[in-house]
């Protein structure tokens, strides 16, 4: 689970955030991947800021992780829907919203995350994450701001 993965401080040198002001294009590695203490290396999990936030990772199944039931080989987002989401100073739960394969897009109000492709043998999800949030103010393209698409430089395309 990303939001618990992210909530826990794992994979803390292999975490990214994509706030309002930023987007992401590049691989997005499964956990069983990462390398402990390594710098520079391609996230596990990022936390795409907005309401609610969202936990993005590639649930890679290999190795410790070769009997997951649910979600894998897929890019999995959580959104956390506890209410102390800055500070995470007790449980609260988090919610499966989407399982992506190749090609697969997930939208949300304000942010958009595309599976480019999914290699098993590498272990590595290559993705797009774009996120308009920071957009004149704040709030969604297609609520705050009509109709519009969110673009890669974190504007909205009315």
């Amino acid at each position: 689970n990303n939001a618990k993965n992210w909530q826990l401080n794992w994979f803390d040198n292999a975490k990214m955030t994509v706030d309002g002001t930023s987007s992401y294009s590049g691989p997005l590695k499964g956990q069983v991947n990462y390398i402990k203490d390594a710098i520079g290396q391609s996230p596990v999990v990022i936390k795409v800021v907005g309401v609610p936030n969202l936990y993005v990772g590639f649930n890679h199944r290999a190795l410790h992780n070769s009997g997951t039931r649910e979600g894998g080989d897929q890019v999995t987002i959580q959104e956390y829907t506890g209410s102390d989401e800055t500070t995470f100073t007790s449980y609260k739960p988090s919610k499966l919203v989407a399982k992506l394969n190749a090609n697969g897009v997930y939208v949300a109000d304000a942010a958009s995350v595309t599976v480019n492709s999914v290699n098993t043998t590498t272990g590595i999800a290559e993705v797009t994450i774009l996120n308009c949030w920071g957009y004149k103010g704040g709030g969604p393209c297609n609520t705050a701001h009509g109709s519009g698409v969110c673009q890669w430089n974190g504007g909205c395309k009315d």
